[in-house]
């Protein structure tokens, strides 16, 4: 203790000053000799204290000023003859004990000064004249006011060691948290010594503990080191905010990734004292991350692939048949769906299969692949009118081929356009919907089961007749499960309504049953989605007599409307009105005077004819130049001329051509164009 050393030496000084100044001739040379003794004991107790033997030290400096004022007694008779002054030094032990010795000691030693004063009054020789009841009195007070002070400063220190005690704890506590951290931490002050670091700084970087707290980064570590220990310092020390930055250090065993949260310290006044710092070591997770990426990465290849081959194996377009319009609308609640479609024209007929299968995106896609591959071994029995049979060999082999569990379900149909003959079975599918003049139905029911639940499952079959501009509305579950909250949002009713406000051809109507449905819930819903609309189509037939150009454009108003009636794209409605208004201007250029026009459309076919009732009849260069015309889009989208032809028995040029092949698209891309078809 360096306060000790430091009494000690005054205490020295002190005795040495005073007998050097009291003592004279004989008298001096035994106070040298006093002094010397003393000073030998304040000697050893230095170097006790020295030593670390702290409460001997203190022991021994209190012996020695105790023994000195009565020793000079010993050898200066004039002190008990009345010279008190030396033996007010008295009280000089009690206030080193108190400084150096517990209030017991204290205590001990202010009794045994005053005790030998009171003796000495007493029993001293020769006749004192000094006030010795005043001395032994101030005695006694500065022993109680120096007892009162070692007991208030001994219970300092004991508060101030156990303060200390319970530093040292904390801090020990704090270090073994965070050396127990696997993160690198560390605490810098603003000149950018390191105040604290914990064991894994320490063995990540390789530093010695000793020598890491009060060193600067340059003193610890390379350039590349610096400037990554030392990155965003200024800005959080200037900002006194957190800030997380990721850096990449160059190590011995390659580049490594690090995140490092740095945040300032602040005392009670909010000023920035110390900067810590938290970094973890990412380089495996950035690794991972890599890894994932590229992974999702191929996935989405994957998934884009299993889209691509979806799209191949569903219908994209749905036949064009004589007294048959017909819309379709397939869109999956993910990028893959389970739901599956087959529309095909087979001898004037429609073939119609409709499925679902459990669950969504890519595993179901892959259980809809399948079920194609099946639907197609079995065709031949739809294609001879036999949908049980269809439904009942597909069953039998989806029990074998699928997986537990996986029993879908599926519609099956044969339609004659030509006679509304319709004849079908059901494997537990949504019963479709007939539609006429605002009232709709369901079809009557046809018995069966899943598709795989059993392999002994028999499946009825139903005939029934759809009347001319009557529609079959066919879809999946979809419209049935838009549940939110519980609440189902497109419950039949509200579905019946939507159907009853019909009045278009099957694509607006199409259009309009979307738009109802994406007032309650928007496009994709909860489950794929897939909706066929066939309606059978009365032939539709218009007559113009007479026509002149100035009538040129209720002719083509005409002519649109009669085609929307059939259910034709507005593609195609305005080329063919287009066509019509440029083969009769260029009749009238040629002379054509008075002209009849016929309009027939049966869904698959649109044709028109042209009469000449004017006295100078067709000319001869113009009907051949007519054969020149621009080719129109015909079937399936691909490029077939309308080349005008003579009608002997007619007498009338006629041209037809075959209607586009509708798309089937999602119901985003109905309601964004309902109108248009797209090659």
């Amino acid at each position: 203790m360096a306060y000790i050393t430091a009494i000690l030496v005054v205490t020295l000084l002190f005795f040495m000053a005073l007998f050097w100044a009291a003592a004279e001739g004989e008298r001096l040379g035994r106070y040298l000799a006093l002094v010397g003794s003393l000073a030998a004991l304040l000697a050893a107790a230095l170097l006790l204290n020295r030593g670390g033997y702290y409460r001997p030290a203190a022991t021994l400096a209190v012996a020695a000023a105790l023994v000195g004022p009565w020793a000079s007694m010993a050898l200066d008779p004039r002190i008990l003859q009345g010279d008190l002054i030396p033996l007010a030094y008295t009280a000089v032990p009690v206030f080193l004990a108190s400084l150096l010795l517990s209030a017991r000691h204290t205590a001990l030693v202010a009794g045994v000064q005053i005790a030998l004063l009171f003796a000495v009054s007493q029993w001293g020789v020769g006749e004192p004249s000094g006030n010795w009841p005043s001395l032994i009195f101030l005695l006694a007070f500065i022993g109680i006011l120096n007892l009162i002070a070692a007991r208030l400063a001994r219970l300092d220190l004991d508060q101030i060691e156990r303060q200390g005690m319970e530093l040292g704890a904390q801090k020990s506590r704090l270090q073994a948290i965070i050396d127990s951290s696997p993160l690198a931490i560390s605490v810098k002050d603003l000149d950018g010594r390191y105040l604290l670091v914990n064991r894994f700084f320490r063995k990540v970087w390789g530093l010695d503990g000793e020598s890491v707290i009060g060193s600067r980064d340059a003193d610890l570590f390379s350039l590349d080191g610096c400037r990554f220990h030392g990155a965003a310092d200024g800005e959080v020390r200037m900002g006194g905010a957190p800030l997380e930055v990721e850096e990449t250090v160059h190590r011995p065993e390659g580049e490594q990734a690090w995140h490092t949260y740095k945040f300032p310290l602040k005392d009670d006044r909010g000023s920035v004292y110390a900067l810590g710092a938290v970094s973890t070591d990412v380089t495996e997770r950035k690794r991972r991350e890599e890894a994932v990426r590229a992974e999702l990465g191929e996935q989405r290849k994957s998934i884009e692939r299993a889209a691509e081959f979806q799209r191949r194996q569903t219908v994209s377009r749905v036949p064009c048949l004589p007294g048959l319009a017909c819309a379709a609308v397939y869109e999956p609640s993910e990028r893959l769906g389970g739901d599956f479609l087959y529309l095909e024209g087979h001898a004037g007929r429609l073939l119609l299969v409709a499925a679902d299968c459990t669950g969504h995106g890519l595993a179901a896609s892959i259980t809809a692949a399948l079920l194609k591959s099946l639907v197609d071994r079995h065709l031949t029995l739809l294609q001879a009118g036999n949908p049980d049979a269809f439904l009942s060999r597909t069953g039998r082999d989806v029990g074998r081929y699928f997986p537990p569990g996986q029993y879908p379900v599926m519609f099956a149909a044969l339609f004659d356009p030509s006679s509304g003959a319709l004849r079908y079975a059901n494997a537990n599918y949504p019963l479709p919907w007939r539609v006429l003049g605002g009232r709709s139905r369901r079809l009557a029911s046809a018995r069966g089961m899943h598709l795989g639940f059993d392999e002994d499952t028999h499946f009825a079959v139903q005939d029934c007749v759809l009347e001319p501009g009557e529609s079959l509305l066919v879809s999946s579950d979809a419209l049935e499960e838009i549940i939110v909250d519980g609440v189902n949002q497109f419950p039949e009713p509200a579905l019946t309504a939507a159907l009853s406000a019909w009045k278009g051809g099957v694509r607006q109507n199409l259009a309009d049953l979307c738009e109802a449905v994406a007032r309650v819930h928007p496009f994709p819903l909860q489950d794929d989605l897939s909706i066929v609309l066939l309606e059978r189509l009365a032939p539709v037939h218009g007559a113009w007599t007479g026509a002149t150009p100035a009538a040129l454009a209720g002719i083509r108003t005409d002519v649109e409307r009669l085609m929307e009636r059939g259910g034709c794209l507005d593609l195609e409605k305005q080329v063919a009105a287009a066509n019509l208004a440029a083969f009769l201007s260029d009749a009238w250029t040629h002379g054509a005077s008075k002209l009849d026009l016929e309009l027939d459309f049966d869904g698959a076919t649109l044709a028109l004819s042209v009469r000449d009732r004017s006295a100078t009849g067709w000319a001869a260069p113009w009907v051949e130049s007519v054969r020149e015309c621009p080719p129109f889009h015909g079937g399936s989208g691909k490029s077939a001329p309308m080349i005008p032809r003579w009608s002997e028995e007619r007498q009338s040029l006629v041209w037809s051509c075959d209607r586009i092949a509708p798309q089937v698209l999602s119901a985003q891309e109905l309601l964004r164009r309902p109108g248009v078809g797209h090659a």
